[in-house]
């Protein structure tokens, strides 16, 4: 409801020039818009989560449109410094992606290419060393893609379940859980042992480096560890850094 509500009154704005005043205003220069995305879709993960995903053509339509109405598209860190100083160009846009899904790198970044347009993405660095689902929307997602069918599985539930929206929420919660009665950690979940992803203080004075990493303040190397030293790597830390966009 609270959707068609703004979808209809920005439908209002734009019809009645409203839209096109605002962003030619003082006002709307010394502002930054922000668009946040997560995946973009070219089978059916648009149609399971529209919320998340967004259909390859649709992401491209949205491109033009920044173009059509001369909007000027930056980079997250030039745009925050020219905020600061108050230098940013009319109409400032800056586009972020979450996660780091395979689709950023196979539909995203040939559309963004294409206009010309920068991107920030935001990297699961955890997932990035492992090549596994994510356990709780891939579990959505598989129960998503067997709707209007039954699911027979006694180890869990006593009856066959009706996989219609109402079944699939059923059993999201039923096999949530199911997990957390297991104690399973995420790794776990993601079917992988313990001593897989645990590195030791040894590990890490054998690494090239050790470094923590935080979206909003950029990337520090550890120094030390437990009191022990871990090894300086200059070179590494500002290639980490340039793939970080710090």
């Amino acid at each position: 409801m609270l959707r068609r509500i703004r979808v209809g009154l920005l439908a209002a704005a734009n019809a009645s020039g409203l839209s096109r005043l605002i962003g030619a205003s003082g006002w709307r220069q010394n502002r930054l818009l922000i668009l946040c995305y997560h995946g973009i879709s070219d089978s059916d993960l648009h149609q399971w989560n529209p919320s998340m995903f967004m259909y390859a053509e649709e992401f491209r339509r949205r491109l033009q449109l920044l173009r059509d109405a001369k909007c000027h598209v930056l980079g997250l860190g030039e745009a925050l410094t020219r905020l600061e100083n108050g230098t940013l160009p009319p109409r400032s846009v800056v586009l972020t992606f979450d996660d780091g899904f395979a689709d950023f790198h196979r539909l995203a970044w040939p559309i963004l290419r294409e206009f010309g347009c920068p991107a920030t993405l935001y990297l699961t660095t955890y997932y990035m060393l492992r090549n596994v689902p994510v356990f709780d929307p891939a579990l959505d997602y598989l129960l998503w893609t067997g709707r209007n069918r039954q699911l027979d599985w006694p180890e869990i539930v006593a009856q066959p379940v009706s996989l219609d929206p109402a079944g699939r929420e059923l059993m999201r919660k039923v096999l949530q859980i199911h997990a957390w009665k297991m104690k399973l950690t995420a790794a776990e979940k993601d079917g992988l042992h313990t001593e897989y992803y645990l590195g030791t203080v040894a590990d890490l004075q054998a690494a090239d480096g050790a470094w923590l990493v935080s979206s909003g303040r950029g990337m520090a190397r550890l120094r030390s560890l437990d009191g022990r030293p871990l090894a300086d790597n200059p070179a590494a830390t500002a290639r980490l850094c340039a793939l970080a966009g710090f």
